[in-house]
């Protein structure tokens, strides 16, 4: 690879109170707290060719966010594995959001409304969007980035899963290729359980008590004092 010939397209880190499931994301003045979801993603282009990257990093998770970030690795393979020449884009959608309407039905109204675009020499190419509108078919040799997460913005703490790729459609008919799956985005690589204050609380009960005082020493026999 030649360095004079990449470019960073954008970099972003969403995390705290407010998540956009999409590329491009303006950076606020918000603090990164301790707990909960953080979004990164990284677009890039080599030779004016366009790729992009975003990951998941939970960090003490609840179970429904765990539940929704299972869910979202099983509908980004669903629609990889479907990446086919001739598919139509808007059928690609609505398969995966029916998908998560059968397995979660609480999940469907937090789906994107976007699951991918076209890349090319065009970072988004906005004639080729894999939502319920797009009548566009897949053609041979596209790069796609496929894009799926799900979003809670309401609630005593917002969060948000997502997971976005780079994959090349072939011209072969074989299966497609996930360029960026050197980055692993498996459950295990991006869950942390720290523990927080409930560890610190256990940690202080388990102490050993102190030993007790040592007796007082009684007084030394002896003439009594003068009054």
């Amino acid at each position: 690879l030649q360095s004079s010939e990449q470019d960073v397209v954008f970099v972003s880190l969403q995390s705290g109170g407010k998540f956009e499931l999409r590329p491009r994301v303006e950076a606020n003045d918000s603090m990164v707290p301790m707990q909960g979801t953080y979004l990164l993603s990284v677009g890039v282009t080599y030779a004016e060719y366009a790729s992009c990257i975003s990951r998941t990093i939970l960090v003490d998770p609840t179970p429904v966010q765990k539940t929704a970030y299972a869910l979202a690795i099983e509908i980004h393979q669903q629609i990889v594995g479907a990446l086919k020449p001739g598919v139509v884009l808007k059928e690609l959608y609505c398969c995966a959001k029916e998908t998560v309407a059968a397995k979660n039905p609480d999940l469907a109204s937090k789906f994107v409304t976007s699951a991918g675009f076209g890349m090319g020499l065009e970072f988004n190419d906005m004639m080729l969007v894999c939502n319920d509108k797009c009548d566009r078919k897949v053609v041979a040799g596209t790069p796609f980035c496929i894009s799926v997460g799900f979003s809670e913005p309401a609630g005593k703490t917002p969060w948000a899963v997502w997971i976005a790729n780079t994959v090349l459609v072939p011209h072969d008919g074989g299966p497609c290729q996930v360029l960026t799956e050197g980055s692993s985005f498996a459950a295990k690589d991006v869950m942390y359980e720290l523990g927080g204050d409930d560890e610190d609380t256990t940690s202080v009960a388990a102490a050993p008590a102190p030993p007790p005082a040592a007796p007082k020493a009684a007084p030394a026999k002896g003439k009594a004092a003068a009054k």
